[in-house]
């Protein structure tokens, strides 16, 4: 799926905020300061989190913000994905693979749910997590990323299809 020796994966960009990047003029300003660090032959990927307000529309969030981002005049190539509801949900979509790597999960739990419709995915992890002991998302999502079963993640969310389409032409 992602097997690219030739591509090169630099620093993520840190928005500081959802609203930093939907807002007017937010998406805009965000990669005017990313172009400069960026080669001739980049490409910019934005992922953000749905969230509740755009769940039952993510393809008209990022139509919009694919729109915007054209407009900005780039000269590579730029791809606006999100994760619905939260990037969280995706690790409720691979749960298999990672709650026997993450220790603080039970490694016989289960996610009978639609990660889709889970709109509190990083607490219903902590739930899941040993009294005490919530999931972080500075410190531990990271981790659960490496542990992440990609097959499993773009069968069972339509969002991570997304994010693979969109990882995908990029690299094209």
């Amino acid at each position: 799926m992602f097997n690219r020796p030739d591509v090169e994966v630099k620093r993520p960009y840190n928005a500081h905020s959802r609203s930093n990047i939907v807002k007017l003029g937010g998406l805009e300003a965000f990669l005017k300061t990313i172009r400069r660090d960026c080669e001739p032959d980049a490409g910019i990927l934005v992922l953000l989190d749905a969230e509740r307000e755009n769940v039952h529309n993510p393809h008209a969030l990022v139509t919009d913000l694919n729109r915007r981002a054209q407009q900005v005049g780039l000269p590579f190539p730029v791809e606006v994905t999100c994760a619905v509801c939260e990037y969280e949900s995706w690790f409720l979509a691979s749960l298999e693979s990672i709650r026997s790597k993450f220790k603080e999960l039970d490694p016989t739990i289960t996610f009978d749910g639609d990660p889709e419709q889970e709109c509190n995915a990083k607490e219903w992890i902590t739930e899941h997590m040993p009294h005490g002991r919530a999931y972080k998302e500075t410190t531990d999502q990271a981790r659960l990323t490496t542990w992440l079963d990609l097959r499993l993640a773009h069968i069972r969310s339509d969002s991570f299809s997304m994010f693979v389409s969109a990882v995908e032409r990029l690299i094209a």
